[in-house]
């Protein structure tokens, strides 16, 4: 498993995984792409991935998300020279 970077946009994930064969994709504000369910990014595809894996393991949600990595995303404003940047 690796991951593709793409530039920011649901088509551009989409065109990325069509040219190489990805069965899944996402974006920074969490909202997943997977192929087997249709091309197009659905917060209930996450929805019914999360239960499918509570019925199948019988793990709890609270056990689920302890097991997840935690990423933060930072978005600020530089001021440099006058001129604003968001980041």
């Amino acid at each position: 498993m690796y991951v593709e970077r793409t530039p920011v946009g649901e088509i551009n994930v989409v065109q990325k995984m069509i040219d190489v064969g990805a069965k899944f994709g996402g974006e920074g504000n969490g909202g997943i792409i997977l192929k087997e369910a249709h091309l197009g990014r659905d917060s209930l595809v996450g929805c019914a991935m999360v239960l499918n894996r509570m019925a199948l393991t019988d793990e709890r949600l609270s056990l689920i998300y302890a097991g997840l990595p935690q990423f933060a995303i930072v978005k600020d404003k530089l001021n440099i020279d006058g001129l604003i940047w968001a980041t």
